[in-house]
């Protein structure tokens, strides 16, 4: 597949796995129970930065994004999304 350059204030993720019941990231110690809320935040790894992104976010951050938000690229893990829906990112 080509690269996906996301344009303006647009970032492109890859969905992190999820085990039934959890949020993780794998290989990290970050696991939520599901029952937190009914819909919890789910998980990416940053891909690429539009030009126009205004936060501090870089290729390989782990971010927390709002369910259910973001263009599904083909029939990858990929999404591009709006700034707005990066509710925060993990410490290095």
């Amino acid at each position: 597949m080509n690269e996906i350059i996301p344009l303006g204030k647009r970032v492109l993720i890859r969905k992190q796995k999820e085990r039934e019941g959890e949020t993780f990231v794998p290989g990290g110690t970050i696991v939520m129970p599901a029952q937190i809320k009914k819909q919890p935040p789910a998980i990416g790894l940053v891909l690429a930065i539009g030009d126009g992104f205004e936060i501090d976010l870089k290729k390989e951050d782990k971010v927390i994004y709002a369910r259910h938000s973001g263009q599904p690229v083909g029939e990858s893990d990929d999404l591009i999304m709006f700034e707005q829906d990066i509710i925060g990112k993990f410490r290095a």
